[in-house]
């Protein structure tokens, strides 16, 4: 029975330290600063629920239409033309306060090629249009963060 007992503690506690439900509080929201620099979307903002952990691990997905410029096996061109891509910023590690909060700051950048018409084509990105979701993962939570975007 002991034994029992213990397990459902350590149980318990395994889970209290890990739960996660990440948000941003309502004082928290106007302190949030979200913009698009070229071809890179930048998020930084104080994420509550973040669990108890000293540190989480966040980062940005972006869905966005871009701009493009195409050029031909010649070397003709621009042709200009427009896509939508999907691109991932890098992993990076935040410390957690006591409370559960993290200040997090993730970026990502569009890699700076596309898919042509075909594969003889070189196409580019030459900026982004618009921005159709943006979500901040933590810890593999995601959290949809496209409304701090004013595109």
């Amino acid at each position: 029975m002991k034994r029992i007992f213990a397990f459902v503690v350590v149980l318990l506690f395994a889970v209290a330290v890990t739960a996660q439900n990440p948000h941003i509080n309502k004082q928290d929201q106007a302190d949030v600063v979200a913009y698009v620099d070229g071809v890179t979307v930048c998020f930084t903002g104080l994420v509550a629920g973040c669990g108890r952990a000293s540190t989480v691990d966040a980062y940005l997905i972006v869905d966005a239409l871009v701009k493009t410029e195409c050029y031909n096996p010649a070397g003709q061109g621009p042709v200009p033309g427009q896509s939508g891509i999907t691109f991932t910023g890098e992993v990076e590690t935040f410390a957690v306060a006591k409370n559960g909060k993290a200040l997090i700051s993730c970026s990502a950048t569009i890699d700076d090629t596309v898919e042509g018409p075909n594969s003889q084509w070189n196409c580019f990105v030459a900026g982004i249009i618009s921005i159709n979701s943006v979500t901040l993962v933590i810890n593999g939570i995601e959290m949809d963060v496209t409304s701090y975007f004013q595109y």
